[in-house]
């Protein structure tokens, strides 16, 4: 996940037990339009990795792995 936001340029840091918490550092006079663009690219890397679990689940399931 954390490659994929840094591939569509946001930098998060993970952190916490089994690198669970994500975390964003922006500076304290960010613009709610930057805001709006670091959350969009982390709910996309965050769908996309959610789609090859799936996907990768989907295939142990079925015998296919």
């Amino acid at each position: 996940m954390q490659a994929r936001a840094l591939r569509n340029g946001l930098i998060v840091e993970l952190g916490g037990r089994d690198d669970a918490v994500v975390r964003m550092l922006p500076p304290l006079n960010v613009t709610a339009d930057v805001v709006d663009t670091a959350c969009t690219i982390l709910c996309d890397a965050v769908d996309a990795c959610a789609d090859e679990a799936a996907e990768r689940t989907h295939a142990v399931l079925s015998g296919r792995a």
